[in-house]
């Protein structure tokens, strides 16, 4: 079981914090592939061991040779944890996270998540699945997975879905008929919208959320987040 840092936006943090985000979608690694997507085809997962311990392979064939190309997912495999990296600052020997949409004093500045430590973080997540696909494969239920926020009933459901709440100082969020179109500008946002047109191959990771307040304790038994407090002393009885 590994620990591996992963990067989230803002507001994808809120939506995690919110329960609607449990899916993520990475181009890294796969930028050889990405130069002309449509020439490759996935082929095979394999298993195979990386410093002795076993990992999935993705082989992709080019269509038009016979070059092969193995990729491993930098976000590692069911069951490793990944800890949130998010934007972050000290105020009065706390921390404050800008997700949480508390103002800091006069002077400070949030610091960009890629600066956080593994010691500040307070989101853990437990890898689930991991697959590639072509972006614009997403399904309905996959795209309301990547975080996307529904309208509640009785609100004006001509347009229920966006990819926020609501924009930066207070603007309203353009909601759209469908959580695939909103899962489309959540992407263009960060990507570009040259990156939505070519439909890259990504990383799935779907994860489920073992804590929002710090490392959790994990069951070397079970693989789990520990029920017991027992501080790893089941390790003795391994």
């Amino acid at each position: 079981m590994k620990e591996i840092p992963i990067l989230f936006s803002t507001s994808m943090v809120q939506a995690i914090l919110d329960g609607r985000k449990t899916m993520t979608r990475r181009m890294t690694d796969l930028e050889v592939i990405n130069e002309m997507p449509s020439g490759w085809k996935l082929s095979a997962v394999l298993i195979g061991k990386i410093k002795g311990i076993l990992n999935s392979f993705f082989r992709f064939e080019s269509i038009k040779s016979d070059y092969i190309a193995d990729r491993t997912c930098r976000y590692g495999q069911p069951g490793d944890i990944l800890w949130v990296r998010e934007s972050f600052s000290f105020w009065l020997d706390a921390i404050k996270y800008k997700a949480d949409g508390e103002s800091v004093l006069k002077g400070f500045k949030y610091k960009p998540s890629i600066h956080m430590r593994k010691d500040y973080a307070r989101i853990w997540l437990q890898v689930e699945e991991v697959r590639v696909e072509r972006l614009q494969d997403i399904g309905w239920n996959d795209a309301i997975a990547e975080g996307i926020h529904v309208k509640y009933w009785g609100e004006d459901t001509s347009e229920p879905y966006a990819y926020r709440k609501s924009k930066p100082e207070g603007i309203a969020t353009d909601y759209k008929r469908s959580p695939i179109e909103a899962f489309q500008d959540l992407w263009t946002e960060i990507n570009g919208p040259e990156s939505l047109k070519i439909n890259p191959w990504v990383w799935v990771v779907k994860y489920k959320v073992l804590s929002t307040t710090g490392k959790p304790e994990i069951c070397y038994k079970t693989n789990e987040v520990c029920k017991y407090d027992c501080k790893g002393l089941c390790r003795e009885n391994m």
